[in-house]
């Protein structure tokens, strides 16, 4: 961990420094000692503190963690772990005016971190503030590597909220609550509906932040299998959930899940159909079902000029609808509150043996 003295925080409190970096990981060998390098790098001549929390891997991450100066928090396995229960207790385990929330999978851009800071020094209503970032895919079958705008299509200038790593002042973070530990997936739009409806804004500099190693490609099968198990769609139905409970800004996030609960009815139709043909003794019900489900599909596909994209949304729409059916229906959670269970294993200081 580097702490320079003679900082002061937010609240004018001697000791603690400009910068808190809270890095999160699960199983990231491969990337943690590169992302460390470059955040170490990024602050070296500024006031800062740096904290990985681990959720549970299982390989070397967290030795290798430990062979940095950084304070490493090691969250105890769970099946409730996910991004914001790291974020939140790093968030517990710094004092910066500004956080910045870093994946372990990225690396971080040194020349972002000055621009960054002068943005959120010039205007006090921004409350966060983030970046380009670039996704370096997994080796292709052709063994090159190729790499993706992740944000194609964001809104750099008046963002609804900031995906991927971001950095917030702490007056903010301390206001609205941090990430909210209790959805499974869709966090950074629930907080940055929170943001907005405390009043402050966020931005995306167009300087690169951040170069990212994604799991997979967009809109592929592997992709859709990850984002299943880490159940990041019922995720988007508790989205939904919170958003109205709350009274939050509508994101597009919230609007798309009226296309899965379209397609849940459908299923819910099939079923019926079927149940209709068992019970007449009878193939027209279901008959008609596939039927129209099969013109759906053409014209979707005529629309798209292409079969694989259609196939692939109906696929995902066919395994994930249910759970964000799940999801709308769980009772809505305060961002404050934290599941028991899911305190710190272990805490390694920086310079102790480990």
């Amino acid at each position: 961990m580097i702490v320079r003295a003679g900082s002061i925080d937010a609240s004018g409190a001697p000791g603690a420094p400009l910068w808190s970096v809270v890095i999160i990981t699960r199983n990231e060998e491969g990337n943690v000692e590169a992302c460390l390098r470059s955040v170490l790098t990024a602050f070296e001549d500024r006031d800062a503190e740096v904290v990985l929390v681990d959720s549970a891997s299982t390989d070397r991450t967290v030795s290798l963690a430990r062979s940095f100066p950084v304070k490493v928090i090691c969250l105890p396995d769970s099946p409730y772990l996910n991004p914001s229960i790291g974020r939140a207790t790093g968030f517990d385990h710094t004092s910066g005016r500004y956080v910045l929330f870093l994946d372990g999978d990225c690396i971080l851009s040194a020349d972002w971190v000055p621009r960054a800071q002068a943005a959120l020094e010039a205007d006090s209503t921004l409350g966060g503030v983030a970046g380009a970032s670039h996704g370096l895919l997994p080796a292709a079958p052709d063994g090159i590597r190729r790499t993706q705008d992740e944000y194609p299509n964001a809104d750099y200038d008046n963002p609804a909220f900031l995906a991927g790593s971001a950095a917030y002042r702490r007056e903010l973070l301390e206001a609205v609550g941090c990430f909210n530990p209790n959805l499974y997936a869709c966090e950074e739009e629930e907080f940055g509906a929170r943001v907005r409806k405390a009043g402050y804004r966020m931005r995306r500099l167009r300087e690169t932040m951040s170069q990212h190693h994604p799991k997979n490609a967009k809109e592929t099968t592997s992709e859709l299998l990850r984002r299943l198990q880490r159940k990041y769609f019922i995720g988007l139905g508790q989205l939904v959930r919170q958003t109205f409970a709350h009274q939050l800004p509508i994101t597009g996030a919230v609007r798309s899940v009226s296309r899965h609960a379209t397609f849940f009815g459908l299923l819910m139709l099939g079923l019926i159909s079927a149940a209709a043909s068992a019970l007449l003794a009878s193939t027209w019900p279901l008959f008609g079902w596939v039927g129209a489900m099969t013109a759906t599909f053409a014209l979707f596909a005529l629309r798209a000029r292409s079969v694989r994209r259609p196939a692939y949304y109906f696929l995902e729409w066919t395994l994930a609808s249910p759970m964000v059916v799940l999801g709308l229906v769980l009772p809505p959670v305060d961002a404050r509150w934290r599941r028991p269970g899911l305190e710190p294993a272990s805490i390694h200081e920086p310079g102790s043996q480990a």
